[in-house]
């Protein structure tokens, strides 16, 4: 079971319309990324649980099979895995559940705030919560022995969007192609190209300073430059681009120079454009000739060992479905909000296209979106019942 907490309030606007289980960080969504790991330990599920917030589950429940996930069940007949959504799976995530997995009914807590990160609850305990809530899991750790970790990647902040997959990178590229070897083709020492990509004559790939993954259904013209460590997701498009130290979400069209940043699934960004430190969100559109400006670059090289040290980016955060018109200048520390219709001026303002205030606007289209689940949810349960519907 996939879990929200209260500290969802820490990444928004971005999770505004989304469940933090749905926010892509990295390659592929946190559920997503959950998924593969519990595929890498061996651990079989027989059914995924997502308990999101009120407000999201009608949208949730509507977004998935019935029977694959339960959307906010009440009642669960067996043991539970229970997995903070605002965990990103890594080497250690890795380690800790092979050994969860033994049978050890336990909680690992933070360290920080002392907030459920992970936790494995026999059936018996699980009956004593039910009706099942977001408070009762939370309080879960009460009832287990829990145990003090750090070294996890957790999202605590927006910025952390940009970080932590580009500190995960390697690990992500290593689960990736250990879980389907025989896809991809191996070119010099660290670079792996699915066997269903297509890249034109002339493409310049250079891992010096790590690995590079182009994954399957991949189109990449001539004249691009891969510089790793970077990954290319199933189907995107690369449209004599330069890349660095960047995720490519899966179907999305890049053409310009995106530097140290990471982009969601099914993402427009338009030629001539510049990205640099930034994290842009599902199904955003990305104007012509934008600059997303940056005070410093996501991360350094130490020269006195071979590992990269981070810092803060100082980018821009556009959270999903949100378009910024071509030719603006976004400006660093900037937030776009979703569902939002902007440009931004060279003078450092912004202006909303539709001439309404951004929140009242996200507040419309959310209640359309809420009035349509409504009606596609009696739909739904009438054909359940196999009733006639007038």
């Amino acid at each position: 079971m996939i879990f929200e907490d209260d500290e969802e309030r820490h990444l928004r606007p971005v999770s505004l319309i989304v469940p933090c289980c749905e926010i892509q960080c990295g390659s592929s969504s946190i559920r997503g990324s959950i998924k593969r790991l519990m595929d890498i330990c061996d651990i079989k599920i027989e059914t995924y649980a997502l308990m999101v917030r009120n407000e999201l589950a009608l949208l949730t429940d509507i977004s998935f099979d019935r029977n694959e996930y339960l959307i906010n069940p009440r009642e669960i007949d067996d043991d539970v895995l229970l997995v903070n959504s605002r965990l990103v799976p890594s080497l250690n995530l890795t380690e800790i559940v092979t050994k969860m997995a033994k049978g050890a009914y336990c909680a690992i807590v933070e360290y920080s705030t002392s907030k459920l990160l992970l936790a494995l609850a026999p059936r018996h305990l699980v009956k004593k919560l039910e009706p099942l809530t977001l408070n009762k899991i939370a309080e879960i750790r009460r009832l287990l022995p829990y145990v003090y970790v750090t070294g996890l990647f957790i999202l605590r902040e927006l910025s952390d969007l940009v970080t932590l997959p580009l500190r995960n990178i390697r690990y992500e590229i290593d689960t990736v192609v250990r879980m389907n070897p025989s896809n991809y083709v191996k070119k010099r020492k660290r670079v792996f190209i699915s066997k269903d990509a297509f890249l034109e004559p002339h493409v310049i790939i250079d891992d010096t300073m790590g690995p590079v993954l182009i994954d399957g259904g991949v189109y990449i013209e001539s004249g691009s430059v891969l510089k790793g460590p970077c990954i290319i997701s199933k189907g995107a498009y690369v449209r004599r681009s330069m890349v660095t130290n960047s995720i490519i979400g899966p179907f999305s069209t890049i053409s310009g120079v995106v530097k140290h940043s990471v982009i969601s699934n099914n993402v427009f960004i338009g030629g001539f454009s510049f990205i640099s430190c930034s994290y842009v969100g599902s199904y955003s559109i990305i104007g012509h000739k934008t600059i997303v400006l940056s005070k410093s670059k996501a991360f350094r090289v130490s020269l006195s060992s071979n590992e990269n040290t981070f810092v803060k980016p100082t980018g821009a955060i556009v959270s999903p479905f949100a378009i910024v018109s071509s030719g603006s200048i976004i400006y660093p520390n900037t937030v776009v909000p979703p569902l939002s219709k902007i440009a931004f001026t060279p003078f450092g303002k912004e202006s909303d296209i539709r001439g309404t205030k951004l929140l009242n606007d996200i507040r419309k289209n959310l209640s359309r979106i809420s009035s349509i689940i409504v009606s596609l949810k009696e739909l739904r349960k009438a054909l359940d019942r196999k009733t006639s519907i007038p």
